[in-house]
C-alpha cells in the first residue's frame, strides 16, 4: 500500500486545481468607459476583424460571417487554451457638439486556462480596437 505524505498530496492538489481553473474577464468601451465610435456597421466589422487578425497567426482567428460583429481568435500551449473574442456594439451618444449619433462600442471578453498570456493578448486587442475605432471616427459619449 503506497501512503503519501500529507504535505505532497496538497501540493499535488493546488497544481492541479491551478492547472484546470479557468479565467473569464470581460472589458467594453461602453460599459467601462463610457465611448463609443461614429463608424458604421462595415467599418465596425472591419476594425473587429483586423484588430484579431493583428494579435493572432490567421490558423487561430475564426472571423465570423460577414453580418456578424464578433470575432476570434485563440491561443494555446499543451492542454491550456485561451479564447478572445472581439465584438461590436450599436450604440447611440453625444458628439463633441451636443448632437446625438449612432455608432458603434467595443466589448473584448477573454476566457480560458491561460490568464497570464491571455489577459495580456486581451489587453492588445482591446487597445487596438480602441486605436482604430478613434481613427475611424467621431468619439461618441454614451451613457452605460
Amino acid at each position: 500500500m503506497l501512503i503519501m505524505n500529507p504535505r505532497i498530496v496538497l501540493l499535488l492538489s493546488l497544481v492541479a486545481a491551478t492547472l484546470t481553473a479557468g479565467c473569464t474577464s470581460t472589458k467594453s468601451t461602453i460599459t467601462d468607459e463610457g465611448i463609443g465610435y461614429r463608424i458604421t456597421k462595415a467599418q465596425a466589422k472591419e476594425i473587429v476583424d483586423s484588430s484579431i487578425l493583428a494579435n493572432f497567426s490567421p490558423d487561430y482567428v475564426n472571423a465570423g460571417p460577414a453580418e456578424s460583429l464578433t470575432s476570434s481568435g485563440y491561443i494555446r500551449f499543451a492542454m491550456d487554451t485561451q479564447t478572445i473574442n472581439a465584438t461590436a456594439i450599436p450604440t447611440r451618444g453625444k458628439l463633441s457638439d451636443g448632437q446625438m449619433a449612432e455608432g458603434y462600442g467595443f466589448q473584448i471578453s477573454n476566457f480560458g486556462t491561460m490568464p497570464i498570456s491571455g489577459g495580456s493578448k486581451a489587453r492588445a486587442v482591446y487597445s487596438l480596437l480602441k486605436q482604430q475605432g478613434q481613427g475611424a471616427g467621431e468619439l461618441l459619449r454614451v451613457s452605460p
